[in-house]
């Protein structure tokens, strides 16, 4: 008799692909790129606005590489891998995204004015994620350049 599940206990994925997906397959360590990012929470807006640039133009001076991709394994022929410089400039500019769509702008207001913080723009390239679930073989997660993603604070 046929197997009624042939593909036995493989779940889909249901939640977005994020870095911590991504990790494992990078070659990097976690606590060496999560470690770096403070958590997104008002009360570290200041420390992670003072990080970025630091990490930017890390990012700038050691940037990602196209190396060839194991496309049998749903990477792209080029596949794109960050830095890990590229990779801390994208989890705090999502903090800091996060951070002001989660702050109602009275409180940010006055965070931003205690904590003597000019209203400017913050702009960063965030790093994207995406899985390949290849039968067999397992699943595969892979990231990308994604479009500038400009905050004003």
């Amino acid at each position: 008799m046929a197997d009624q599940n042939p593909f036995g206990g493989y779940q889909p994925k249901r939640t977005p692909d994020t870095i911590h997906d991504y990790l494992p397959f990078s070659g990097k360590k976690p606590d060496d790129v999560l470690g770096k990012i403070p958590e997104a929470k008002l009360d570290n807006l200041k420390k992670i606005l003072d990080l970025l640039p630091k990490f930017q133009k890390e990012a700038i001076a050691h940037p990602g590489a196209l190396e060839d991709g194991r496309v049998m394994l749903g990477a792209n022929p080029k596949q794109y891998v960050p830095s890990e410089a590229e990779l801390i400039v994208s989890e705090l500019g999502r903090a800091i995204e996060a951070i002001v769509k989660a702050t109602p702008a009275d409180n940010l207001n006055a965070y931003l004015a205690a904590s003597k913080i000019k209203a400017r723009e913050i702009a960063f390239v965030p790093i994207v994620y995406r899985h390949v679930d290849v039968m067999g073989s397992g699943r595969f997660v892979y990231a990308d350049k994604g479009k500038e993603i400009k905050i004003k604070l």
